[in-house]
């Protein structure tokens, strides 16, 4: 446990699970029932660090099942409100957010890291619930926070990301530059990383391009640094306890070769003190041994297996990390692509430029996101994927004084990056093309998106109640239809378009689920 919280403190993350894990191995009997929560929290914290948030959720349930404490348990329950927010399970971290709140409001709980955390746990959950005056309200009790520069770093952005979504510019860029100003204390890269993203959309918001666009490198850069060193320590996870295994293996061979000595000495002895009676349990030693070294080999044999399925899972992730970068490639030249012909197109302002080869690039990013937020690297989860991409569509259109209303029923699929792609820009096209051309004669109307699978088969429809005339710009040969057209060849699919009390895209493909 010391090792692990030293390598904790020197943010060598994969060293200290490794540490930890060890350390689980060899707690005593007597000290299981005070010091095993403890251990099972500091594993929650540094899976939580690497971002591999249900496996965090897993131990910080297990350190709640042990907890020996009411004080223990409300403070590790912080910690998965936290979790739930990552996991984006909002109502379930406010419900648990409140409820330490009120434990921690106690007199003899204020001025302490519990108190101070359980607020800024509440105020996080208020943010993502949407309110705003609530989470503002709530940081407002411990702006000063004595002593801890990363709590307070994560209170100002928070102040900042609030005011900001209320309108309140010049309060969010006080907030963000108090923020700034702690950055040098503070060692951790994600804190620092926070901070220079929300300078950066503060920035942005306000049109000071030129400042934002300096933040914003700052925080490609910090991000790099800090996705590469979490990368570095899974890897050294990963080769510590293939270390441990091949330590293991050693010390039972070790064994084994202690036994064979033991066993020769044995009968060695009893030949010559016990003569005829000792044959007869020489022989019985004898079977012992063969019995013994059976079923060590047997064990040897599986140990051996278990070292060849995690060196070929190695060499597996490598392999999908190599693809990654290749498909990545190839997207950003799509990309390259498709900004080229989107700035030859006749008729489009830079404004319009920039907001479709925004879209388009956001739709891509988002399936990258989905892959580095998951263990597995060869699939998407493509129901969360269209959730967050309508949603950035419907940011994108927020100032439009209409009432157009989107709705979304997708069932839960997976697809590889290879369909998940050109199926996303698909749907990014047409979605934004409804929004901005079927409803020019009408102040409210529906814009729906269905994705269900049939036996053989997936059919995505995307429909409006617009105008439906044939004048409506979908129907013409304009480049965002002769791209869903190309796109939709690419996943081998067929198009058909209706035009009846508006617009519906049915588009039938195969099966190409992982």
């Amino acid at each position: 446990m010391n090792l692990g919280q030293a390598n904790i403190a020197l943010d060598n993350l994969g060293m200290a699970l490794s540490n930890y894990k060890q350390s689980l191995l060899n707690l005593k009997k007597y000290d299981r029932k005070t010091k095993l929560p403890g251990v099972y929290y500091a594993m929650s914290l540094i899976h939580y660090d690497l971002k591999n948030y249900n496996l965090a959720l897993n131990y910080i349930d297990l350190s709640i099942e042990d907890s020996f404490s009411p004080y223990f348990e409300h403070g590790v329950k912080i910690h998965k409100a936290h979790i739930f927010n990552e996991l984006k399970l909002y109502v379930k971290a406010f419900a648990l957010a409140k409820e330490n709140d009120i434990f921690f409001n106690e007199a003899s709980f204020k001025d302490t890291d519990a108190y101070y955390g359980s607020k800024q746990s509440l105020a996080d959950c208020y943010f993502h619930l949407k309110k705003y005056n609530a989470a503002i309200e709530t940081l407002k009790k411990i702006e000063n926070v004595p002593n801890d520069p990363e709590l307070t770093i994560g209170v100002f952005v928070d102040l900042s990301k609030s005011y900001k979504a209320m309108k309140q510019i010049d309060r969010a860029r006080s907030y963000a530059n108090k923020a700034l100003v702690l950055i040098d204390s503070v060692s951790k890269l994600n804190y620092k990383s926070e901070a220079y993203l929300n300078k950066f959309e503060v920035e942005k918001a306000s049109g000071n391009y030129q400042i934002a666009l300096l933040f914003h490198e700052k925080y490609l850069a910090t991000e790099e640094k800090h996705n590469a060193k979490i990368n570095k320590e899974r890897v050294l996870e990963l080769q510590t306890e293939f270390d441990v295994t091949e330590k293991e293996n050693k010390i039972k061979t070790m064994q084994v070769s202690a036994l064979q000595k033991n066993s020769q000495i044995e009968k060695q002895r009893r030949y010559l003190m016990l003569g005829g009676i000792g044959l007869v349990l020489a022989l019985l030693g004898i079977v012992v041994f063969i019995k013994v070294y059976r079923t060590i080999k047997n064990k040897n044999k599986i140990i051996n297996y278990n070292n060849k399925a995690l060196q070929s899972s190695i060499i597996e992730k490598e392999i999908l990390l190599k693809e990654i970068h290749h498909r990545v490639k190839n997207n950003l030249q799509l990309v390259m692509s498709l900004l080229n012909i989107q700035s030859k197109e006749v008729g489009n302002t830079m404004d319009d430029f920039l907001k479709v080869s925004q879209s388009r690039i956001i739709s891509m990013s988002l399936i990258h996101e989905s892959l580095y937020q998951t263990e597995n690297l060869s699939k998407v989860d493509f129901k969360e994927y269209i959730i967050k991409l309508t949603d950035a569509i419907v940011n994108s259109q927020n100032s439009k004084q209409q009432d157009i209303h989107l709705k979304v029923e997708v069932e839960d699929i997976y697809f590889d990056i290879q369909t998940a792609i050109p199926l996303g820009l698909i749907i990014n096209e047409l979605v934004n093309n409804a929004y901005k051309h079927a409803f020019k004669q009408k102040k409210q109307g529906i814009i729906a998106l269905k994705l269900h699978q049939t036996k053989d088969s997936f059919i995505l429809v995307i429909s409006d109640n617009g105008t439906g005339n044939s004048e409506v710009p979908s129907l013409k040969k304009t480049l965002g239809m002769e791209l869903v057209k190309l796109l939709v060849l690419q996943i081998k699919g067929v198009l058909q378009i209706q035009n009846n009390m508006g617009i519906s895209y049915n588009i039938q493909f195969k099966n190409q689920t992982i």
